[in-house]
């Protein structure tokens, strides 16, 4: 952030906790993606056998059975993709959610300009005693004096809180 108006501490948690629950979200959300395959799988293994089973004691023929024995391969398989994209789905909603909820906390950051267009400078900027403190901090800027030549940029930057000009 270039801008964090004196609550880097604040905004850097923030960030942390809120990369955290995702993490926690993407670990649970993939494995539960995972495991369902492995499910699936199973219960089609104990379906085959026990199709195997109820195909002896009734009699039926092993090529009728073999079709059978497929197409539940190939329906378990089906089933088990068709619940696991449903819940990449689910696992995707608070994921947009989330990007919609940062979009609307920028949009009411943004910062608000003028309709003038600024073409340019025609000499330096004098800044003479200015000091600058945030809300219920201490100062970060006392008395001081800069001027910035004309077609020049110009960062302050230093320590919030240390009550010295690091400019």
């Amino acid at each position: 952030m270039i801008m964090s108006f004196g609550e880097k501490t604040q905004g850097l948690g923030l960030y942390l906790s809120t990369y955290d629950a995702n993490r926690k979200v993407t670990v649970t959300a993939q494995t539960l993606s995972f495991a369902i395959a492995l499910i699936y799988e199973s219960l089609g293994i104990i379906s085959l056998i026990g199709a195997l089973f109820a195909a002896q004691v009734v009699s039926v023929p092993i090529s009728e059975t073999a079709v059978v024995i497929w197409s539940l391969r190939n329906i378990l398989g089906i089933f088990g993709q068709i619940v696991s994209q449903g819940n990449l789905f689910l696992g995707f909603l608070p994921s947009y959610e989330q990007v919609q909820q940062l979009q609307q906390t920028a949009q009411h950051w943004e910062m608000l300009s003028g309709n003038e267009i600024f073409g340019s400078l025609n000499a330096p900027i004098q800044l003479e005693h200015i000091s600058f403190a945030y809300s219920g901090k201490n100062p970060v800027l006392v008395d001081l004096n800069l001027q910035i030549p004309q077609g020049k940029r110009i960062a302050i930057v230093g320590k919030s809180g240390s009550g010295k000009s690091n400019g």
